[in-house]
């Protein structure tokens, strides 16, 4: 069976946000591991290629959506649901 390992870089003030969702979600075949850095974590994601490359799309557009979040919003704009990762 194929695996793959992707990593995500998570800044300081979200990863624990993200260690909890992994550490109380089922992941099913999906192992992580964390390795903290000075400005964040590294996340790396490893298992069956399909479920990886999901996560790390998802893990991404989470992190974008939490980047533009900060910033005022444009007129008209509507926001998005991000399911565990949002809570």
């Amino acid at each position: 069976m194929a695996e793959l390992t992707c990593m995500s870089f998570v800044p300081k003030g979200q990863r624990s946000k993200l260690r909890h969702v992994l550490m109380t979600e089922d992941t099913g075949d999906l192992r992580w591991r964390e390795r903290k850095t000075l400005f964040g974590s590294e996340f790396y994601f490893s298992g069956p290629p399909g479920l990886v490359m999901r996560t790390h799309a998802y893990v991404s557009y989470w992190l974008a959506e939490n980047k533009l979040a900060r910033r005022p919003a444009p007129a008209g704009s509507r926001s998005l649901a991000l399911g565990a990762l949002s809570r």
